[in-house]
Parts: structure tokens; sequence; C-alpha cells
């Protein structure tokens, strides 16, 4: 079956339409996505076959060619749950969903789910598989505890916060919601409030490069090296962010009305190209005006200067404009202009990346 039949597949048979996917989590094999109402829906790893058709002149070409259907193709999972669902997390050998009233779902398969007896009935926002078990946490400081995500337990915390989100990262557990709360936990069992500096709801964390970021409400960013000392470093927006991770490099964070901020953490070191110049000149009246045309060549957020010196011989180095590549090509036009009455007869560039 074709991917464009599976889509179509998928719109006559959906269950959902109106639903609001408020979580999404998985494995290399399956994503699972949970929202309002109950929606439960689930995208497996395979390879689909499609056909590509194109007209050339009077010659119809059809080629047949395969892709992954992975995150493009859904199935909505049916089921008579009413209650939004929202926290979702796998291990490498099952899911768990947790959700209004205290909801956790889990599943061996992501296609056939049951519900587990919850010891709460707030809402539980988020959840998460680490070595010891499966944490999930939620509205009025609900943490639950689970060895297996089959038996739950309730751990009491002297605290009426919302825990919005839970993370296993570098080794600890880390919760963060209302208020500006952060928690941390080693063993699942005792928990350690830290200081955030902040009294803004706090929505996730992520680990990158031995630290912590944890984003909320207002542009929120804060960061800390051992999740006990956190700096407010804040970003170019005022915007809510809801979720955060990480490509290996850079801090990603997403939030409310489209709003999507990258920051490199780890500088890449790849070296900047220049694939092409060319030079043209026009004389006028009083001088003449030169026009370089630089095309480079580099990774998407690397920045850096353009050097120039006048002579190859000695090693005075003139810092020129600071450029940065924002095109996924990982290319970059600069039209450079130049008015002077004694323009040299020679000039060398090279380009200077800013790891910072």
């Amino acid at each position: 079956m074709s991917i464009v039949s599976l889509m179509r597949l998928l719109l006559r048979e959906r269950i959902f339409p109106l639903a609001v996917l408020l979580g999404i989590g998985g494995t290399t094999n399956l994503l699972a996505a949970a929202g309002s109402g109950g929606s439960l829906m689930i995208s497996p790893n395979i390879v689909s076959n499609y056909t590509v058709t194109n007209i050339v002149g009077t010659n119809i070409i059809i080629t047949n060619l395969s892709a992954s259907a992975f995150g493009v193709v859904w199935y909505a999972i049916r089921s008579s749950l009413t209650n939004d669902l929202e926290g979702v997390a796998a291990s490498s050998d099952r899911f768990v969903v947790t959700g209004a009233k205290g909801t956790i779902l889990t599943s061996l398969d992501g296609t056939n789910w049951s519900q587990r007896p919850s010891p709460t009935s707030k809402y539980l926002s988020g959840v998460t598989a680490w070595p010891g078990g499966w944490i999930a946490c939620g509205d009025d400081a609900s943490i639950v505890t689970s060895p297996d995500g089959w038996t739950w337990t309730f751990a009491p915390m002297p605290n009426t916060n919302w825990f919005y989100r839970v993370r296993y990262l570098g080794g600890r557990l880390v919760v963060v919601g209302q208020s500006g709360s952060i928690l941390t936990s080693s063993n699942g069992t005792a928990w350690t409030p830290q200081i955030s500096g902040t009294t803004k709801w706090l929505n996730d964390v992520t680990y990158l490069n031995d630290t912590w970021f944890v984003v909320g409400n207002s542009g929120t960013v804060l960061m800390s090296s051992n999740t006990v000392n956190w700096t407010s470093i804040g970003t170019l927006t005022r915007k809510s962010l809801y979720g955060a991770a990480t490509d290996g490099r850079q801090l990603i964070t997403a939030g409310i009305e489209g709003a999507i901020i990258r920051a490199q953490i780890i500088p890449d070191t790849t070296p900047i190209r220049i694939l092409s110049y060319d030079r043209d000149s026009t004389t006028v009246p009083g001088g003449t005006v030169a026009r370089n045309l630089f095309l480079f060549g580099g990774q998407v957020d690397q920045r850096f200067t353009l050097d120039y010196r006048a002579q190859l011989e000695t090693n005075v180095w003139v810092t020129g404009p600071q450029l940065e590549f924002f095109d996924g090509s990982g290319t970059l036009f600069y039209l450079e202009t130049l008015i002077s009455s004694n323009l040299p007869p020679r000039e060398y560039y090279r380009a200077t990346l800013i790891e910072k």
C-alpha cells in the first residue's frame, strides 16, 4: 500500500477529528501521541511503497519508490476512554500513557492498551521511564512510581504545586512545574526541592553537554551544571515555551504561537568554505565601485567573519563583517560593495569561524 493510500485510509477511519494532541513519545520503532478526549495514535517505523507520476512532453513517467512512513502516517487507536491524555513515555519493551483523573495506560506493542489501577485521581501530565522503573507526575504535587508500569504507588509530597513534567536525564530524575518548581531525585523516592530563582511555570527539561536546561512561560530558560544551582539565561522571545529537546549540539525549544528557538550549545567547528567568488567594477566620477560576490559553505547557525588583507606576504588580517548561516542548505551568498578612488589591485580573503 502506498503512503498516499495509507493517509487516505487514516483520514477515512479517523476517530478523533477534533482532538488536540498534548504529548508524544516513543522509540525508534514506534511513536505514540496522546491528547484530548482519550485520543491515542501511533506511527510505526515501516517502509512503504509510493508512486511518483511525471509528465515529460507527451510521455507519462511512473516511478515506484520506497520511503519510511515513520512520523508521517498515523493510526488512531480505538478506545472507550474519554479522559484527556498527555504524558507519553517508552522503554525498550513497553509504553506508558497518563492523563486526567489519574489515568494510566500501558502497552507492550503500542496497539493493545490496558488501563492500570491508579493511586491518585489527579491529572498526571508527565511520565518517564528510568532504570528503576517509571515515574509519573501531575496536579497537586502528585508523584506516582512503578517498578514495571503495571503496579503504581503514590509518593506523598509536602507541596500543592502542579508538577508538570518529569524526565530522567544525566543520571537524575528532574521534575519541573508550577511556580518555578524544580525537584530532583536519584532514586525516585527521596525528592529534593531546588531553588529555581523564578516563579514562572516551568514546562520541560532537557540535557546537553553536561548541563540541564529548563524552559517555561514568558520565554524562561534556566541552566544548571548540577541541578542545584540554576541560572536564568533567557531567550529572544517572551512567548511561553512548552517543549525542549536537543540534537546533540543544539538546544531546541518550542512554544506558543509556533515559536521555535534554537541555540548552539556545542560549537560546530567545521571549517567555513568559500565556494565561489566573483568581482566586477564600474568606473564612476571620483573613483571606482567594486562589487564582490561570495558564496560560502558551512553549517546552519555557524557564525564567522570575512577577513581580508592586501598583501599575501604579511599576516596582518583586517576583521570584516560578521555573517551567519541561516538557510538549511548550509550556503550563504554575500554581496560586498566597495567605493574608492584607489582600490587595491588585489585582496586576499578568509572566513574565520566564531565558536561562541
